[in-house]
């Protein structure tokens, strides 16, 4: 069943990025789908003495991802990081100072109410907004169909999988009523990765797997 309002992307994405996450949050996102507990991630990102409870929280862990550690560090562990998905943006990423990184890294998570708290005078529609705003989306199962004549092939088990992976990564931020923090990149740019229609309200509520809102999310970006 599809969603009455669609924030999946409908004009041509502009570049793609293989987005990255630590192993921890990993491992949480599988635990989670398949014991269907909806942790708020707390607890596993104590154990990185990284844990996001309040704006300070947030903004000590954002200048933190700015210098990662290093490989001798004993937390250099906690922030491992691996491949989420290959995702797409689109025409209304950003190009200046340079566009964005090819490999954007999620550093952390927090509770969605303490991001749009942070960021309640913000507004990506105006021109001295702090955070901007792009979307970024992986290929809906309905389109890897129609791309390919043989949903059987390699090609769209792969990309089937990437998508499935996002997805789940999705749905578990809309469960746990968490929002992404995306690590400080090469020119000081900070994100945040929202799924759609979250608003700070934390209903936690989602879709049928085959809503293709599950396969994008919002990102919202400004410099450190």
């Amino acid at each position: 069943m599809m969603s009455r309002h669609s924030h999946y992307p409908k004009d041509a994405p502009t570049a793609k990025h293989d987005l990255l996450y630590p192993s921890w949050l990993a491992h949480l996102v599988t635990h989670n789908n398949h014991d269907g507990n909806h942790h708020n991630g707390h607890t596993t990102a104590a154990a990185t003495n990284d844990a996001i409870t309040t704006i300070e929280d947030l903004c000590q862990s954002l200048l933190r991802s700015s210098h990662p550690p290093t490989a001798t560090s004993p937390s250099d562990r906690s922030h491992r990081h691996e491949k989420l998905a290959t995702v797409y943006t689109y025409r209304d990423a950003p190009t200046r100072p340079k566009p964005l990184s090819r490999a954007p890294r999620i550093w952390n998570v927090c509770p969605s109410r303490l991001f749009f708290a942070a960021t309640a005078h913000s507004s990506s529609h105006s021109s001295s907004s702090l955070l901007q705003t792009c979307r970024m989306a992986v290929k809906c199962p309905s389109a890897i169909l129609r791309s390919n004549s043989n949903s059987d092939d390699d090609k769209s088990r792969r990309d089937a999988t990437n998508s499935r992976s996002f997805s789940s990564f999705v749905r578990y931020l809309k469960r746990s009523r968490l929002v992404a923090v995306v690590a400080c990149d090469s020119v000081g740019r900070i994100g945040f990765l929202v799924p759609p229609g979250d608003d700070g309200g934390g209903n936690g509520t989602t879709r049928d797997d085959d809503d293709e809102n599950n396969y994008a999310a919002y990102f919202h970006y400004a410099p450190l």
